[in-house]
């Protein structure tokens, strides 16, 4: 079963009539953001929550995070249903400039220090965390 929040507002959840969203449709591939496609209808109780660029939307597999993003296009159709277009969590990484640089260490090291520098000038929810880097080696 898969869930759908919006900050902290469920948007789609099969147990709950009236929190659903029409054609839903999350691509993802390896090594890119990816991204989530949905029709938000008028009717929906959390209609007016998301704002772009702001608002994170998650989405579940039972109670498993599977995948993070941020509004990117946010449309409304003849019906005034919401088109948004929502991309993953990796591009948060566009907002960012990484200077060329030359350094020696572990790939978790270089991981670390592409995400410190990313992190210094984005604002407190653009940030990203290391989480698990479990590749050896060094470069």
């Amino acid at each position: 079963m898969y869930r759908i929040l919006c900050d902290s507002y469920v948007f789609y959840d099969p147990r709950l009539p009236d929190l659903f969203v029409f054609e839903p449709d999350l691509t993802q591939k390896k090594n890119e953001p990816g991204e989530l496609s949905l029709s938000i209808p008028k009717e929906h109780p959390h209609y007016d929550v998301l704002e772009k660029l702001k608002s994170r939307i998650k989405v579940y597999r039972d109670d498993t995070l599977i995948w993070i993003g941020r509004a990117i296009e946010d449309e409304r159709d003849l019906h005034e249903n919401r088109k948004v277009v929502v991309e993953g969590s990796m591009a948060f990484l566009l907002d960012s400039i990484l200077r060329p640089f030359t350094m020696d260490g572990t790939v978790a090291e270089i991981w670390d220090y592409i995400l410190t520098q990313h992190n210094s000038q984005v604002n407190a929810n653009q940030r990203l965390g290391i989480g698990n880097c479990d590749l050896a080696g060094s470069v």
